[in-house]
Order: C-alpha cells, then structure tokens, then sequence
C-alpha cells in the first residue's frame, strides 16, 4: 500500500540521515538510500529532505533545497518552525507547487 511504501521511504530517510547531521542553517547532506538521492538540511528546528529520482543529481536537488529554505525563511521571518509552517502550510504548498514543474511532491 502508499502508506507502508512512504513508511518505509520516512524510515529509509531517517536512517541515510543518522550519522550526517547537518551542522548549522547553511549546511545540506547528501546520502543514497535504495539508489536514489537525498539531500537534507536543517532549517531552524525544521529538517527538510529533498529525494530525487535517478533523473536527478545531487547538484539539482540542493539547488531546488536551497530555493525551499529560502522561501521558508521568506514566509516565517521571525524563524523557521513547525508551528510556522503550519500556520503559512497553503502558502508554502503553493511555493511548492510552482518550484517544482516536474514530478510530484509527496509530502509536506
């Protein structure tokens, strides 16, 4: 089912990320899981994970994670968090969904 495959793909994640944690706001990783590239960095007490299909490299994804993190900061001026995204959630899905042209965006 979609729920035990993105189950399985947050675990995946969680474990590329275990030993990398990215040190300060500016500072992104990358790791492999399952062939596929992650990239990942922390945003204030947000960590934003960006997975790319073999279509996408390491240089494409941190450049589309940047662009998150920077309208992330556009939207919650007084820092990133995870009640301020919720509060600002239509608009970061819409800054989202006009970033990303192809290819879908699983989860927010």
């Amino acid at each position: 089912s979609a729920a035990s495959e993105r189950e399985e793909w947050e675990d995946r994640m969680m474990a590329a990320s275990r030993d990398d944690e990215p040190q300060g706001d500016e500072a992104q990783v990358v790791a492999l899981a399952a062939g596929r590239t992650i990239v990942f960095s922390r945003a204030g007490d947000l960590v934003i994970y960006v997975l790319g299909s073999g279509a996408n490299d390491e240089l494409v994804l941190s450049e589309l994670l940047s662009c998150i993190v920077a309208v992330f900061r556009i939207l919650m001026p007084k820092g990133t968090t995870g009640h301020g995204l919720v509060e600002r959630y239509s608009k970061a899905c819409l800054a989202l969904d006009e970033m990303v042209t192809r290819g879908n965006v699983e989860q927010l």
